[in-house]
């Protein structure tokens, strides 16, 4: 069955190559689309239907995309929201990364990267570009010792994380089956004390560990 998006977008040159785009497969149906965030809280709020994933621009008119996607998150937490950016301002990308996002994705992205944001969204993970990272890094102390070392095995997996991998890329890269990357990757959020896969890359980029 496929999966039920929403896409907030409040530009046309946006929004039409992203209908065209989802048009293209029955992985996924594009049931709503609105220009602003107040129009989907409307909608919800008088009872329309919750999607499976909900698609936000960043920099809407009236409440921010950012701002949406805390109040969705707060109000749903188990609504996977992906951020659309252009990446031209690092910290709008650290606070929706602080605000609950679950994937990062640039404008104009290619049709495979922009699928694959969307499945990791859908399954709990975090898709983001490798230059997130870099973004959320700047916003970080300076390096701290960890109280456990990451074992050889879950520095493979950190590394091919900060590359910018799904779990099921990593998987693949690494021969391991989808499970045992979710445990390494359970792991080492709890040793870098973390919570987000763009958290997890930018610490182990500020500490050496990729």
């Amino acid at each position: 069955m496929a999966l039920s998006l929403c896409l907030v977008e409040d530009e046309q040159r946006y929004r039409e190559p992203f209908e065209r785009l989802i048009g293209t497969t029955d992985e996924f149906r594009l049931d709503s689309v609105f220009e602003r965030y107040e129009e989907l809280e409307a909608y919800l709020r008088s009872g329309g239907s919750l999607p499976d994933l909900v698609v936000m621009d960043l920099k809407l008119p009236g409440t921010s995309g950012i701002e949406g996607t805390r109040a969705l998150r707060r109000r749903y937490p188990g609504l996977p929201v992906v951020a659309l950016t252009t990446l031209d301002d690092p910290a709008s990308v650290f606070d929706a990364l602080r605000a609950g996002a679950s994937g990062y994705v640039v404008k104009g992205t290619p049709p495979d990267q922009m699928f694959a944001a969307l499945r990791e969204a859908h399954a709990g993970g975090t898709y983001f570009a490798p230059s997130v990272a870099r973004h959320v890094l700047g916003h970080f102390a300076e390096p701290e010792p960890l109280e456990e070392p990451l074992t050889e095995r879950e520095r493979d997996v950190l590394r091919e994380l900060a590359e910018g991998r799904t779990k099921a890329g990593i998987a693949e890269r690494l021969f391991l089956s989808p499970h045992t990357v979710d445990t390494h990757l359970r792991n080492v959020y709890t040793k870098l004390h973390v919570r987000t896969a763009a958290e997890a890359a930018a610490k182990g980029v500020r500490n050496g560990l990729v």
